[in-house]
């Protein structure tokens, strides 16, 4: 399998994958960053407003208790290593890796705030981010509908990571757009209203926080 290493060259921007709320395991800054073929990587950000992912965060969980965000599929491209993400400014696209991190959160040290998951099972591994390849120019999914026609970053890697027998490696569940307070998020009540249509709550899907915390899958990579 390959590899991709950011080195001393690049250490305060790309130094290490770091588990920002989790103060029992603090950056490092002289951690060189092994990226494989496959990896997925999970944004981390803190409250900053009431945007898309404050949403998602205050909805969700990730590993730890963390906030993660966003989530996206690291390949080989030419010989260069990319990420394969669903944004919605792009839809699904390719983004150099270097720009993919330059875009994301940081500690009070300056590292950037992402996880590294790793498959426990390679086995089909090449195939699912081959299959996720060929998501690539759709839409952005900004209602999280359990359909294929737009896609959304956790839902990309869902409908792609499978088993060589062609189940899920990764299972839906029932969505919850509801916060701390059992009621559902302002934001989403006034994204689904001005659509005219129903909090989609309970619907089968996923998000980048129950990826990370699936241990069964994956294993995280952490200074």
């Amino acid at each position: 399998m390959k590899q991709f290493v950011f080195l001393a060259s690049l250490a305060s921007l790309l130094a290490s994958a770091v588990s920002c709320d989790v103060p029992s395991q603090p950056a490092s800054v002289n951690f060189s960053l092994e990226i494989f073929h496959g990896d997925l990587l999970f944004c981390v950000e803190e409250p900053s407003g009431d945007g898309l992912s404050d949403a998602i965060a205050n909805v969700t969980e990730g590993i730890d208790g963390s906030q993660v965000v966003h989530v996206g599929i690291a390949c080989q491209q030419n010989g260069r290593m990319m990420v394969l993400e669903a944004t919605p400014s792009h839809g699904v696209w390719l983004t150099p890796i270097d720009k993919f991190f330059e875009e994301a959160e940081y500690d009070d040290e300056g590292n950037p705030c992402v996880f590294v998951g790793r498959l426990r099972d390679t086995l089909g591994l090449a195939a699912s981010v081959q299959r996720a390849k060929q998501f690539i120019g759709l839409p952005y999914d900004t209602l999280y509908a359990p359909d294929d026609k737009q896609i959304y970053c956790s839902e990309l890697v869902q409908l792609s990571y499978l088993r060589p027998d062609g189940t899920p490696i990764f299972r839906t569940r029932p969505m919850s757009f509801s916060d701390s307070s059992g009621d559902i998020a302002p934001y989403w009540r006034k994204l689904y209203a001005e659509r005219g249509i129903p909090v989609p709550e309970g619907m089968p899907g996923t998000n980048p926080g129950d990826l990370s915390r699936d241990s069964l899958a994956l294993w995280i990579i952490r200074p």
